[in-house]
């Protein structure tokens, strides 16, 4: 069940930065109420979905992946993110990283 009592049964989702933390604590929740959860991690050993959401071609990579199983989406959690020092630099996309 959801936290307000409502069942998650049939729903779909994923969740990006889900190897600790809050990430992590948000998807055993989903899967408890119910969910089934993709897990979206850097690391192949711990996550499904395999992708550093630094980069947008292994972004597209994973949502790739994801379409081809077929599944519908139901709930997204963008939860990945990193730690940001006092040096902006520049990612491969262009994008510019904190």
């Amino acid at each position: 069940m959801a936290g307000d009592g409502r069942s998650l049964l049939g729903k779909v989702a994923v969740v990006t930065g889900a190897r600790n933390g809050l990430g992590r604590v948000a998807a055993e929740t989903l899967a408890r109420g119910g969910a089934r959860v993709f897990l979206v991690c850097r690391d192949e050993r711990r996550g499904i979905l395999v992708g550093d959401l630094s980069s947008q071609r292994s972004v597209r990579a994973v949502a790739s992946a994801f379409l081809s199983w077929g599944e519908p989406l139901h709930i997204l959690l963008n939860n990945a993110g990193g730690m940001c020092g006092f040096r902006r630099q520049m990612l491969a996309d262009g994008f510019k990283q904190c």
